[in-house]
């Protein structure tokens, strides 16, 4: 969400390329994240926490669930879109003369 944030405050009109970027790129945060912790705060080794999270038919680690949860979100945003367009703001004062 906060990825999401960053990206509206500098592109103002959000388009599929910008959602698939955020989908990867709250991706790789999570990974990254869930590699540090373990291997700064448990002393796991972190490349192991790499491996298994590259791993999908043995266990759904964050950062899947991450992946499928943004792409789910990406997906209703198109069909919000797809279902519902915005006018823009002239042509609403078009419409309204």
């Amino acid at each position: 969400m906060l990825l999401y944030r960053v990206v509206q405050k500098r592109v103002h009109d959000m388009r599929l390329r910008h959602l698939i970027g955020l989908v990867i790129a709250s991706v790789f945060f999570t990974i990254a994240a869930e590699a540090l912790w373990y291997g700064t705060l448990t002393g796991v080794n972190w490349q192991r926490v790499l491996q298994a999270n590259l791993m999908f038919p043995d266990a759904v680690r964050p950062a899947w669930i991450v992946f499928f949860v943004t792409s789910g979100i990406v997906v209703a945003t198109l069909a919000a879109q797809w279902l519902w367009p915005k006018q823009s703001a002239r042509e609403k004062l078009r419409a309204a003369e």
